[in-house]
């Protein structure tokens, strides 16, 4: 979950119904230890779905002849159709597809099938409401049945903020509906910034997943950096007493510690900085536990250049009860991201506070009291905008510090 290798594509548009482009979609292993996919594929006028199968661990796919599985969206929706999600139980294959009905709201498609061949519409699993907030499309699905019978359902629901806010519920697929223990859906992410988690189980038994955490820049720059978006690190999820999802970092993340540093018993006054000694780094890890004390915001400067001219800061606002990706300064480019986005936690004042923080060149992963996350990207353009820096406004707040650098 550490240590990654690019391998070959393997899947690609051809001539006819997928001519036009390969979407999303999953992998299963198949009852009799088949790997196999489905994906969306388009031909610039509708979405139908397609499976393949692999004979060597997925090193090669061959796409099944008889492809569309499922040519096109059931006539009860009206909205874009895509991203299947499979999965196996009690010898039958269960999909769900994104999609939605444009007068009422995002939803879900459900198909079952005996063989993985023949794949039977059994009408919508689940329906949201655009007049609720819950958007008129949804993508991106995942159902999960979490170790106390309990399954979670995950959309992105579209056209949203940028980028798609990712939520779920908890609760019951049966009988091809999805019926769930809380009427309004629970945002995955404090800050929004954060997509399309697979999950799974990994050898530990964790329940892990990684998703997408996009660029968000002009299209001229991801040009000129040669490549777009990239994937978050590893975390584990559990349910909570109250169906909640808590997030934590994996555990084999330790593995990529380097050299470390300590600040102990530090005093963070307002007005004060250089708390961590010109700490210069833009691959680490931080880990602090903040006495939060009287302070109205406690937080980090990271991507500092000496003069001041790009900086970005996360903090916690106590009055607003939010934490704060504030980006306007973090970049002299035109044409990245810099922007302020905000998310609603609940601190007092006075509460201990255990925060881990990642930056990986423009990359930013937070994770509050091992139970949630969230993330940003940032580009400075200076090449002293390496510095690391702790802050609080209103007050004082008192805390111990260790920063590791990651060590590839």
């Amino acid at each position: 979950m550490v240590d990654w290798d690019e391998q070959n594509a393997v899947l690609w548009p051809d001539e006819g119904w997928d001519n036009f482009g390969i979407w999303s979609g999953c992998t299963i292993i198949l009852n009799n230890g088949t790997p196999a996919v489905a994906y969306t594929g388009v031909d610039g006028v509708k979405a139908g779905i397609g499976t393949a199968i692999s004979t060597d661990n997925y090193q090669t796919l061959v796409k099944n002849s008889y492809n569309p599985v499922i040519p096109f969206a059931p006539h009860q929706v009206d909205m874009d159709f895509r991203d299947p999600y499979i999965w196996e139980k009690d010898g039958t294959y269960h999909m769900v597809v994104g999609s939605g009905i444009s007068s009422i709201g995002g939803n879900l498609v459900y198909y079952k099938s005996e063989d993985f061949k023949n794949w039977n519409y059994e009408g919508i699993a689940f329906q949201g409401q655009k007049s609720e907030g819950e958007g008129a499309f949804w993508e991106m699905p995942v159902i999960y049945e979490f170790p106390n019978g309990k399954e979670m359902l995950l959309v992105q629901k579209t056209p949203d903020a940028t980028p798609a806010i990712t939520t779920y519920w908890i609760g019951q697929f049966e009988n091809g509906v999805f019926t769930p223990d809380f009427e309004k859906a629970k945002k995955l992410e404090v800050v929004n910034g954060f997509l399309s988690p697979t999950v799974t189980a990994d050898e530990q038994g964790l329940i892990t997943a990684i998703g997408i955490i996009p660029d968000e820049v002009d299209a001229q720059f991801q040009m000129e950096q040669g490549w777009a978006h990239l994937f978050s690190v590893p975390q584990v999820w559990e349910l909570d007493e109250t169906n909640t999802i808590v997030i934590k970092p994996h555990p084999n993340l330790d593995a990529l510690r380097g050299s470390e540093t300590t600040f102990s018993n530090l005093t963070l006054e307002d007005g004060g900085s250089n708390y961590l000694q010109n700490y210069n780094e833009r691959h680490f890890e931080l880990n602090a536990t903040i006495n939060t004390g009287d302070a109205t915001q406690f937080g980090f400067i990271l991507g500092k250049s000496p003069d001041g001219q790009e900086e970005y800061k996360v903090y916690y606002d106590f009055s607003a009860q939010q934490w704060v990706v504030d980006a306007s300064k973090s970049s002299l480019n035109s044409l990245v991201r810099k922007d302020i986005r905000t998310g609603d936690y609940s601190i007092e004042q006075g509460d201990i506070v255990d925060v881990r923080v990642f930056v990986d060149g423009s990359v930013l992963e937070v994770f509050v009291d091992n139970k949630v996350h969230f993330t940003g990207r940032f580009f400075p353009t200076l090449a002293s905008a390496t510095g690391v820096d702790m802050f609080v406004k209103g007050g004082t707040a008192t805390a111990n510090v260790t920063v590791y650098k990651i060590s590839n």
